[in-house]
């Protein structure tokens, strides 16, 4: 990452201000961050209990991983194209 990538990263988030409303809560000012960062815990714990996002992925790469391989159609089939 180039130093002015990082510059920007580094304002665009501010890690002190994101861990001061982290440990104030709930007796901040402002809890949006904390209400975000404790919806993706709940949500990533609850992907890796039930059927989330990441079994359906596993399925589908099984599938393909027992699927015989696929190869393009030959242009004379595609175009009407005919060989004499």
């Amino acid at each position: 990452m180039s130093q002015a990538r990082r510059q920007a990263a580094n304002e665009w988030f501010d890690h002190t201000l994101y861990l001061h409303e982290l440990t104030i809560f709930p007796k901040g000012r402002h809890d949006d961050q904390v209400d975000s960062t404790a919806r993706m815990l709940d949500w990533v714990k609850q992907a890796g209990r039930e059927s989330g996002f990441l079994e359906y992925y596993r399925m589908l790469a099984e599938d393909l991983r027992d699927a015989p391989p696929v190869g393009p159609a030959p242009l004379s089939t595609r175009f009407g194209l005919h060989r004499r």
